[in-house]
């Protein structure tokens, strides 16, 4: 049995998830190339046009100096604090669903 090459309803349906993923990702990309701007080049006003040189000031001064509550001491203990819970609940669960995964054929 051989498949269907190209068919209007298939180019159709790749068309439709290309118009999608753009639209879903188009914030993403304004929020990066907003992120690398300076501030003249923000108060320019052009909000999808490219930054005229990469400029990383805003994501050292988040991550080192940004205020969150009551402290200036940037992400970066908040980010470290995510991964110190992410990363064993994410290997307890491999590992019980690893197992759960082998009790029917160690049980059944």
């Amino acid at each position: 049995m051989t498949r269907p090459g190209f068919t209007p309803v298939r180019l159709g349906l790749y068309a439709f998830l290309l118009v999608s993923a753009a639209f879903f990702l188009l914030p993403l990309f304004v929020m990066l190339i907003t992120s690398m701007k300076t501030m003249p080049e923000l108060r320019e006003g052009s909000m999808l046009a490219l930054p005229q040189a990469l400029n990383f000031d805003a994501w050292r001064t988040a991550w080192s100096r940004a205020c969150t509550g009551l402290v200036c001491e940037g992400i970066a203990p908040g980010f470290f604090n995510s991964l110190t819970i992410v990363l064993p609940s994410v290997v307890l669960s491999i590992a019980l669903g690893a197992i759960n995964g082998y009790a029917p054929i160690l049980f059944g």
